[in-house]
């Protein structure tokens, strides 16, 4: 599922070009997504994104792998605007805001240690990928804890799950992995 006709195009390309015959792409927005998977793949969505691919996974009840990206994003939905700031109207059937609604912090363990208010700061905290920033091993513990958030989530939902980093490291700032399947799944 990908709002970027672009991007489209270039997944087109890479399946063809591995003869994947398992794969599918779909323009739209995710939330509109109407078929049954398996499982999720999700890479650098911002905001927001990663944890409505996550949703959508748990909702199908198909496993998870999430890169996440950038977090600063999720502060609009804690503000109440729009959700997929980024996506094109023409493809959005459904209103802003209509549709798979999310709450933060995503799992009821961390609503039960914080308030969203909170919660806005630790994602502002932790939308930083510079090494250089002084406050940046405060920005990774942050984004851990986040992160945490969203494995907890899933846990709470039956699954279990797993974290880890791309490799190599360099080849992104942005490098975490997180990974869910269903409790007892064989899939």
């Amino acid at each position: 599922v990908e709002a970027c006709e672009n991007d489209l195009s270039i997944a087109r390309r890479r399946i063809a070009s591995a003869a994947l015959q398992n794969v599918k792409v779909w323009h739209g927005d995710l939330a509109d997504f109407p078929e049954t998977f398996d499982l999720g793949l999700a890479t650098h969505l911002c905001g927001e994104g990663t944890d409505l691919a996550q949703a959508k996974c748990i909702e199908q009840g198909a496993a998870f792998v999430l890169t996440p990206c950038c977090l600063g994003m999720i502060k609009h939905v804690l503000e109440g605007c729009s959700r997929n700031r980024g996506v094109s109207a023409n493809i959005r059937s459904k209103l802003p805001g209509e549709g798979l609604r999310l709450s933060y912090p995503r799992s009821d363990w961390l609503q039960r240690q914080m308030e969203p208010d909170l919660y806005l700061q630790l994602v502002r905290l932790s939308d930083c990928n510079s090494g250089s920033d002084a406050s940046s091993g405060a920005a990774a513990a942050s984004k851990q804890l986040i992160d945490a958030d969203r494995l907890m989530r899933a846990a709470e939902a039956g699954y279990e799950t797993g974290c880890g980093k791309l490799w190599p490291l360099e080849a992104s700032a942005k490098n975490d992995v997180l990974v869910g399947w269903p409790f007892g799944s064989d899939r």
